[in-house]
């Protein structure tokens, strides 16, 4: 279908390989940390890698970053991806402005970042599988210029993986205040400016005292679609960096009522089935341990 038949007409953009297929990385061996970006219109589709500010795409072994950016001198242009992933959490943003020069035509960016967890391990003292579900937080913020008549898009894609099972959602924010979602993110509400909110996955069987795959995956995508020369100009911009992450002060997994192991990662960060400020620093449980010897020996001096 050609994109003038489409009512939206920046989710064409997608063909400049700025949609990826989410979990599509294979079963890690080890913990990694995945960034990528992708910007360009229909003439020159790669901008990415030729104006890197700092970072590199690629999958690493520690945390990792990217920022690229490209813009168009005194026309206005602007393209400009980030992608971060670290302990527990992933963060992506775009951002794609066109004022002249590619309005015709169209332009787009997107950022992307994947955290592939291998050292989840479910404790237990018996040696059942059981049912478990995932819990993340995800906030951010979507814009689009309602003034602009040219075609604009500010989308989100969510990937969650448990052992050999994934969930995703998408969330499309347009001018106009309608969207298109589905999947994880299909009960947000239209018209959002900024997004909070909490996610749970499906329940999923995992084995016990076994390190499980997690995936934590986060897509920003900004599109400017053509809408022939200026004024017919337009600005998108997504903005999800470092925030999708393990929720915190609260369990990352939902475990089975009445177990009684726990679950921890060194890598995620989760100690626990906890995550992030929800996690004791070493000094606060160091204070608390020795507070509860105090009164211990008070206790028995009484």
């Amino acid at each position: 279908m050609p994109c003038s038949t489409l009512p939206h007409r920046s989710a064409c953009l997608a063909t400049l390989g700025l949609a990826w297929l989410l979990l599509a990385a294979a079963p890690s061996a080890a913990t990694t940390y995945s960034v990528s970006c992708g910007m360009g219109n229909p003439i020159t589709p790669s901008f990415c890698a030729n104006h890197m500010v700092s970072g590199a795409a690629g999958t690493y072994a520690a945390p990792a970053s990217l920022h690229s950016r490209f813009t168009g001198g005194g026309t206005g242009e602007l393209l400009e991806a980030h992608a971060t992933v670290g302990a527990g959490t992933v963060g992506a943003s775009a951002h794609a402005r066109h004022y002249g020069q590619f309005a015709a035509v169209g332009q787009g960016a997107a950022g992307r970042g994947i955290l592939t967890l291998d050292d989840v391990v479910f404790s237990s003292s018996g040696t059942d599988p059981i049912q478990v579900a995932l819990n993340v937080h995800l906030s951010g913020d979507f814009f689009v210029d309602p003034s602009r008549p040219s075609s604009l898009s500010s989308k989100i894609d969510v990937g969650l993986g448990i052992g050999a099972s994934s969930f995703s959602g998408s969330y499309a924010a347009f001018k106009d205040g309608s969207a298109n979602k589905s999947g994880l993110l299909a009960g947000l509400a239209d018209g959002l400016g900024g997004v909070s909110t909490t996610l749970t996955t499906g329940l999923v069987t995992v084995p016990v005292n076994t390190p499980v795959m997690i995936v934590l995956d986060l897509q920003a995508t900004a599109s400017a679609g053509g809408g022939g020369p200026w004024p017919n100009s337009g600005e998108a911009k997504t903005d999800f960096l470092s925030t999708l992450s393990f929720v915190e002060g609260g369990p990352v997994f939902t475990l089975p009522a009445g177990f009684t192991g726990t679950v921890d990662s060194a890598d995620g960060g989760i100690v626990g089935n906890l995550w992030g400020a929800a996690v004791p620093e070493p000094a606060t449980s160091a204070l608390v341990l020795l507070a509860l010897v105090g009164l211990s020996a008070v206790r028995r001096a009484a």
